[in-house]
């Protein structure tokens, strides 16, 4: 079936090829399009969208320099310049999986690889077309926020039998969902699932279930989807909601590491392990996702100056515990800092961050005197004109001052921070990664459950799962000795229970080191850290003497 009105069609065509876009162009003047405009990169193509409403914009993926075909339609829809009317389909020669699959992240209506002959390409988009001239009704009662009507108009094709009901179920079910109505949901969903197993209603009726409060057959179901279908996004992006729920940020990280393995290209996603890895205080993973959201956002309408600072901080952090794998790192985040004032307009404050971050940075690369300076003159503009910096910048000063081995002066900062911010719950969360013991509501209840749990596991000899279990915590609260030495008692039940192992001793020394480093005569715990010591002592040298024997 031909489509009939192309006469009243706006079309934009945005391509850095002219040969595509004239000989595109040429075709839709062919066919009867009323109007066809051209942009030759992404930043034309908003500007385009910002002084005109389209039916329909083609957008090749790779536009050269500046924004990318994914960049224009994220910006499109988070300035709302792409109304439900409107149709974005990507031309383009870019066919690997992980392209793909990042421009389904914003779900254009179309995906067409060159090259495509003018044949097909009119097939394809007719058939765009007409399932909107179809759903105009319900797509303009969208545009207007008007939800009831919307439902009523594709209920009505979906009762009449029409060639598009897959495309109305799909509609209808997120609009059940939005305005509550779970119930029509579930059997939307459940019926479609009966006719035929298609990812969308599964995770759509995964999605009820959460909104009807049942977690655990929400998390199964999402988990089989994956299982069936590890390319479906939808699936992830839906299975966070669990473990943001949970609180659990380690299962959280975990399945948005999957999530990036999948598709890599999503800025959102790399966000989000970014910051959740830097909440778990997972340096080098933080730091990897932090330098691939800074990539992803260059040209980016997400693109934000504290990327770019996170990406120096988690840089430097991880170059502490593994210098060799850092150096690339090191050298990518001090260029990316070096050029953020043009870039930005940035704050007072994003200046001395900046400062104080390139100040870890060079130590980290082992130019300790470029370090000093950087520091000193940082330290030299803060509170110049009197006025208090902001909680960031001061607690940059404190690492940067530890990172230097100023641990007077650091503890100094961070008791006053401490004495500053008791009542502000979310700085707490930060100034407890340097703290002895938490101090905030949350990390307080998050450690004497993992503390419960892991001694749970202690008492019925499961060993492995103790030592697993404080390991993470560990990682979450790096000070905190009443988790180093628990850490230990497992490793030396372990080892009781199974034999000596070698890997296993050194890494319960260096826990202790640690601890010894941290603890003072007049601890509570030390009594019990003297204690635990002489246990590995006397297991170490019975092996050694067994060694010889």
């Amino acid at each position: 079936m031909s489509y009939p009105n192309y006469g009243s069609l706006r079309m934009l065509v945005v391509d850095d090829f002219d040969n595509f876009r004239v000989t595109v162009a040429k075709l839709m003047q062919s066919l009867g399009v009323a109007a066809v405009d051209m942009a030759v990169n992404g930043t034309q193509a908003v500007r385009a969208c910002k002084s005109r409403r389209y039916d329909v914009i083609l957008c090749d993926f790779s536009l050269g320099q500046g924004k990318n075909g994914q960049q224009v339609l994220e910006e499109l829809m988070q300035e709302k310049l792409l109304p439900k009317t409107s149709l974005f389909a990507f031309v383009s020669a870019e066919s690997s999986r992980s392209v793909v699959l990042a421009a389904n992240e914003f779900e254009p209506h179309g995906y067409f690889t060159k090259p495509i002959n003018g044949k097909a390409l009119q097939q394809r988009l007719e058939r765009m077309l007409l399932q909107r001239d179809a759903l105009m009704p319900a797509l303009r009662a969208l545009d207007e926020s008007n939800h009831e009507a919307a439902i009523s108009h594709l209920q009505e094709l979906i009762d009449a039998g029409s060639r598009y009901t897959t495309a109305c179920q799909k509609l209808l079910g997120q609009l059940y969902i939005d305005t509550e109505n779970y119930t029509l949901a579930e059997l939307l969903y459940e019926g479609v699932l009966e006719a035929r197993r298609v990812d969308w209603a599964a995770v759509g009726l995964a999605k009820v279930k959460q909104c009807q409060g049942l977690w655990d057959v929400s998390t199964k179901m999402l988990r089989e989807i994956i299982l069936e279908n590890p390319l479906c996004m939808m699936a992830y992006d839906t299975l966070i909601a669990d473990y943001e729920r949970k609180g659990d940020s380690i299962g959280l990280q975990q399945l948005l590491q999957k999530a990036v393995k999948v598709s890599p290209l999503s800025l959102r996603r790399n966000r989000e392990l970014a910051y959740v890895s830097l909440k778990n205080n997972d340096s080098a993973v933080a730091a990897g996702a932090f330098r691939k959201t800074v990539r992803l956002g260059t040209n980016s309408c997400n693109d934000d100056v504290e990327h770019h600072l996170q990406f120096g901080r988690t840089a430097a952090a991880m170059s502490q515990e593994d210098h060799d794998d850092g150096r690339d790192y090191l050298r990518d985040a001090l260029i990316n800092l070096e050029s953020l004032d043009r870039r930005f307009e940035l704050s007072e404050d994003e200046k001395l961050q900046t400062g104080l971050i390139e100040s870890r940075i060079y130590l980290a690369q082992g130019n300790t005197k470029k370090a000093k300076e950087v520091l000193s003159q940082t330290e030299g503009y803060m509170g110049a004109d009197g006025r208090r910096q902001e909680f960031e910048t001061e607690l940059d000063r404190v690492y940067a001052l530890f990172d230097l081995g100023e641990n007077t002066r650091a503890k100094q900062c961070l008791n006053e921070l401490v004495r500053l911010y008791e009542k502000d719950q979310k700085a707490l969360e930060k100034l407890d990664v340097l703290l002895d013991e938490p101090l905030s509501e949350e990390n307080r209840a998050k450690v004497k459950d993992i503390n419960r749990e892991g001694i749970s596991f202690y008492k019925n000899h499961l060993y492995e799962d103790a030592i697993n279990c404080f390991v993470q915590a560990r990682q979450l609260f790096p000070n905190h000795v009443g988790i180093m030495l628990n850490l230990v008692q497992a490793y030396t039940g372990h080892i009781k229970a199974f034999g000596f192992s070698t890997e296993r001793m050194q890494h319960c020394e260096k826990v202790l080191q640690a601890a010894e480093s941290r603890i003072a005569m007049d601890n509570p715990q030390y009594e019990r850290f003297r204690q635990l010591r002489d246990i590995c002592r006397s297991i170490s040298q019975g092996s050694h003497r067994a060694s010889f024997e």
